[in-house]
C-alpha cells in the first residue's frame, strides 16, 4: 500500500457538506455537552452580570437578542434560557429561536446593526483561512449594541494530543493510526494557510481589534474523565471525513483513497478501544465589552 501522507479537503465544504445528519447533530450534541462540563456554565461571569445589572439599557423583565455564530443544531441556545432562570435574572428570552444562514465574512445586513446583548462564538478556527480574525470581528461589533459583550470559546486546534493511558502504554498499545491521521490532517491545514496561532492570544486579538473593553481570557483544561468523550467526538469528525476523498475508482491512481483512508480509520478506532486518547488538551474563552 502507498504512504498515505496528505489528505486534501476544506473544513468550510466539511461544515456545509449534505451529508450532514442526525449523526452530525449528536457529534454536536457531545460537543457542546463536553463544552460545558469543561467550563462550567453557559455565561461567563461578567456577561451573565451585565444582563442581570440595572444600568444595562432594559428594564423590568425584558427579553435578550442573542446570536450564536456558527450555531450548528442550535444546543447552546437551548441552554441558555436554563442559564437565565437559574441566576433569577430579569431578563430572558422568549422562547423565539432563529436560525439563519450568514456569511459572517462580509457586513451585516442593516436590519442586523447593533441589536444584539450577546454576541456567541464557539469553535470557529477552521473557517478562519486567510481571512485572520478581523472580518469575524468586524460582523461581531457592528452587530452588537454599545455595551454588549462577546464570548468567544475555542479549543487548541494546532494542539491535538494522541496520548495512551498508562495501562495501553504498559501493553505496548500502538498510536501509529492516530498519529498519521493527525498528521495528515495538520499538512492539509498547513496547505490551506490555516493558522491557529490566535487562539492562544484570543484576547489580544480583540483588544487590538479596537472598539472592545474589558477584554479579558480564561483557560480551563478538559477532564481526565472526559478523554474518551473528547475521542469519541474527534473520531465522529475523522469518519466524516471520508466522502471528501476519491474512491480508488475514481482516481486509481491517488495516494489516498476513501478505501485506504476507511481502513486507516478502523484501524484508528481500535486503537481508541485499547486505551489511546485524541484530544486538544486546553478550552480558551475570551470576553470582551462593545465600547460606546
Amino acid at each position: 500500500m502507498a504512504e498515505i501522507t496528505h489528505i486534501d479537503y476544506d473544513p468550510a465544504t466539511y461544515w456545509t457538506t449534505s451529508a450532514k445528519n442526525f449523526r452530525s447533530s449528536a457529534r454536536l450534541h457531545l460537543q457542546h455537552f463536553l463544552f460545558q462540563r469543561t467550563l462550567g456554565y453557559v455565561l461567563e461571569s461578567h456577561v451573565l452580570a451585565f444582563i442581570s445589572s440595572s444600568d444595562n439599557g432594559r428594564s423590568g423583565r425584558s427579553s435578550l437578542r442573542v446570536a450564536d455564530i456558527g450555531c450548528g443544531n442550535g444546543a447552546w441556545l437551548c441552554d441558555l434560557n436554563d442559564e437565565l432562570l437559574k441566576a433569577s435574572t430579569s431578563a430572558q428570552l422568549d422562547g423565539a429561536i432563529s436560525l439563519e444562514e450568514l456569511d459572517v465574512m462580509k457586513p451585516p445586513s442593516d436590519d442586523l446593526l447593533e441589536v444584539y446583548d450577546i454576541v456567541h462564538i464557539r469553535a470557529f478556527s477552521s473557517i478562519l483561512v486567510d481571512t485572520g480574525v478581523g472580518p469575524l470581528l468586524s460582523f461581531v461589533h457592528a452587530i452588537l449594541k454599545s455595551g454588549g459583550y462577546v464570548q468567544w470559546e475555542e479549543v487548541q486546534g494546532d494542539k491535538l494530543v494522541i496520548e495512551a493511558a498508562e495501562s495501553a502504554s504498559a501493553n505496548n498499545v500502538s498510536t501509529k493510526a492516530c498519529d498519521t491521521i493527525s498528521q495528515m490532517l495538520e499538512a492539509a491545514g498547513k496547505a490551506r494557510g490555516s493558522n491557529f496561532g490566535f487562539i492562544d492570544r484570543l484576547d489580544h486579538e480583540i483588544q487590538g481589534f479596537g472598539g472592545f473593553e474589558d477584554v479579558h481570557k480564561q483557560v480551563f483544561e478538559k477532564r481526565k474523565q472526559d478523554y474518551k468523550a473528547w475521542t469519541e467526538d474527534m473520531l465522529m469528525v475523522w469518519g466524516d471525513l471520508a466522502i471528501h476523498i476519491p474512491t480508488k475508482a475514481d482516481e486509481p491512481t491517488a495516494k489516498l483513497t476513501r478505501e485506504s483512508f476507511l481502513d486507516l480509520f478502523r484501524r484508528a478506532v481500535d486503537e481508541t478501544e485499547y486505551g489511546v486518547a485524541i484530544h486538544q488538551r486546553m478550552i480558551m474563552v475570551a470576553v470582551g465589552r462593545k465600547g460606546a
